[in-house]
């Protein structure tokens, strides 16, 4: 599943190119191999410029994700997520109440769908 990493992607590559880019986490284990490597690239970049790492906070996106893999995020340890649009972010809020311990943030401009 992991056959894509950060690291094949060119450098000068515009951030918005990289959307879909690599294959989606279909299990617990693939959303722990992907967020230990973003937290390692977190890691790299604050130690190149002299930051504690442990200040920089990540906010993963929800958006357009299935509550079933919001769950499996949830179960690799992701507890704070970001949603811009505000009917499918009650939608996500309501299915997944029972997940007590998830915090939600709304992010940039909002949205409507």
């Amino acid at each position: 599943m992991h056959t894509d990493s950060p690291d094949s992607v060119h450098p000068t590559q515009p951030l918005h190119d990289l959307h879909n880019r690599w294959p989606q986490a279909e299990s617990v284990e693939d959303f722990r191999h992907n967020l230990a490597a973003v937290h390692a690239r977190i890691a790299a970049a604050c130690h190149r410029v002299g930051r504690d790492p442990a200040g920089v906070r990540l906010l993963p996106v929800s958006k357009t994700k299935p509550e079933a893999s919001i769950r499996l995020a949830h179960a690799a340890g992701c507890r704070l997520l970001g949603e811009n649009k505000p009917q499918e972010a009650y939608r996500k809020w309501e299915a997944l109440a029972d997940l007590e311990d998830l915090q939600w943030s709304v992010i940039g401009h909002l949205q409507t769908n």
